[in-house]
């Protein structure tokens, strides 16, 4: 079965980018533009019986930040791994979370090749 990955970013072309690497390998992507969105995508996918593999998030957005729905999603003891994209260096807010395995930031811009294996290396 593809694994499932979310990809969470206010920026449409981001997304779209993101998504065709992703599916380039063999993904299965769904979308959200904010957190909102994301949390609906998952309760959706969730009642259907197809939780995620991965979710992709940028760590800034309109309507919170991708830190704002890691919290939410841990809050509901999900542990879905998580990779945040972030335009700037690491933010102190997160690097308390990098140090679980299954939670990685990968910073903007990226070469495809390492963001490919970053998820790769989080999916097993």
């Amino acid at each position: 079965m593809l694994k499932t990955i979310l990809v969470v970013d206010d920026e449409f072309d981001i997304r779209e980018l993101i998504g065709e690497l992703l599916q380039d390998e063999g993904y299965r992507c769904v979308h959200a533009g904010e957190v909102r969105e994301a949390l609906d995508i998952m309760s959706d996918l969730e009642k259907a019986n197809h939780p995620l593999d991965l979710i992709i998030s940028d760590m800034n957005m309109l309507g919170g930040s991708g830190l704002d729905l890691l919290k939410i999603i841990r809050e509901k003891n999900n542990l879905v791994p998580f990779i945040f994209l972030s335009g700037e260096s690491i933010n102190s807010e997160i690097e308390p979370y990098l140090g679980q395995g299954t939670i990685s930031c990968v910073l903007k811009p990226f070469k495809s090749h390492e963001f490919i294996e970053k998820v790769k290396q989080i999916l097993n």
